[in-house]
């Protein structure tokens, strides 16, 4: 009973398919099948190149809707693998909503790409919700436990992440984070074999190390800034009296320094209550503003070791009191024992 339908059927879309191609001339549409096929449905359909939906825009079906290369395929309109409502040229599904996992049996991706005949392949997804985000993993197709690298650029170009003109090889416009027990980032000369300076932050604290024992480590903040030398254990400033125009002796160390108050106390947002020992930036500010900054909160910071200069002063200037009183002193026992010695005389 079911056969003329199916005959009907199969005859329409033979029709359908194969007499725009004869109008054609040079397309070649081939069907297969196998009667009776359920629903209508074929085992495969060939065709050299398909073109899909009015791709030129002119409201007709023509030679123009068809690609120009062998087995290629032109679509008008978008393509859902998955889904029934696409909302881009190409959007896929995948099987479940999540990140990447080691279990073979999860197939997790939405879109993957392969590396042809190796194992090699490059995962895409998204998870909805915890919070909600895409992912990109690089991993072994019959072993989700290896994973491999995952190149950006690799023959060359800036990347952008929240910038869209970057100008370096990676451009941040935001906050970056490096959210691990021990976090550590490494930055590896390209110039230098093996030259790699490495910043680690754990529970114990910020380290900044290098493996050279030649070269140093520098902080440069515009024309000035501190190095720390190999093998050195305290920060050099940059001091070379080429560098400098003198504008002016330091003097009066000692009135500058005599009305500081040196405190211990401890800092209000400290909830430890840690006792520390320090100045008061305010006073400095009133005798050597150099040493004091303010900074975008409104805040007085004080840069210690600019209170060195003056420390300095003030001893030599003491130091040219202790000689002047030592040159009195020494004038006066000169004057006592030549009195002494008078009377001595007199005496005898």
């Amino acid at each position: 009973m079911n056969k003329p339908r199916h005959g009907a059927i199969i005859t329409f879309l033979v029709c359908f398919l194969v007499f725009p191609a004869i109008l054609l001339a040079d397309e070649t549409l081939t069907i297969t099948t196998y009667y009776p096929s359920p629903y209508g449905s074929y085992n495969y359909l060939q065709t050299d190149k398909l073109g899909v939906g009015d791709n030129n825009g002119d409201s007709s079906l023509t030679s123009a809707d068809v690609p120009t290369n062998s087995g290629d395929v032109w679509i008008k309109g978008n393509v859902g693998i998955g889904t029934t409502s696409p909302g881009a040229h190409i959007e896929t599904w995948g099987n479940t909503n999540g990140f990447p996992t080691t279990s073979l049996s999860a197939n997790e991706a939405g879109l993957r790409v392969s590396g042809g005949g190796t194992n090699a392949i490059l995962d895409f997804g998204s998870k909805g919700a915890g919070p909600a985000s895409g992912w990109i993993q690089a991993r072994n197709r019959n072993d989700y436990t290896l994973d491999y690298s995952l190149l950006l650029n690799p023959n060359g170009g800036n990347v952008g992440i929240g910038s869209t003109n970057p100008g370096y090889g990676l451009e941040v416009d935001g906050t970056v984070g490096i959210s691990q027990a021990n976090a550590t980032y490494i930055i590896t000369s390209s110039s230098t074999s093996g030259y790699t300076t490495t910043f680690t932050m754990d529970n114990t604290g910020f380290r900044i190390s290098q493996n050279s024992g030649s070269r140093d480590i520098r902080i440069v903040a515009n024309t000035g800034g501190v190095t720390l030398a190999a093998g050195a254990t305290a920060w050099a400033a940059i001091s070379d009296e080429r560098l400098k125009d003198i504008l002016t002796p330091l003097d009066n160390g000692v009135e500058k320094l005599k009305g500081l108050r040196t405190i211990y106390y401890k800092l209000k947002s400290d909830a430890s209550g840690t006792r520390r020992v320090g100045l008061i930036a305010q006073d400095v500010q009133k005798v050597l503003p150099e040493a004091v900054s303010v900074d975008a909160d409104g805040y007085l910071r004080l840069r210690y070791t600019e209170l060195i200069p003056p420390i300095i002063k003030a001893i030599q200037e003491q130091q040219d009191i202790i000689q002047a009183q030592q040159l009195k002193i020494n004038g006066l026992k000169a004057r006592l024992d030549k009195l002494e010695g008078k009377q001595i005389q007199a005496g005898k």
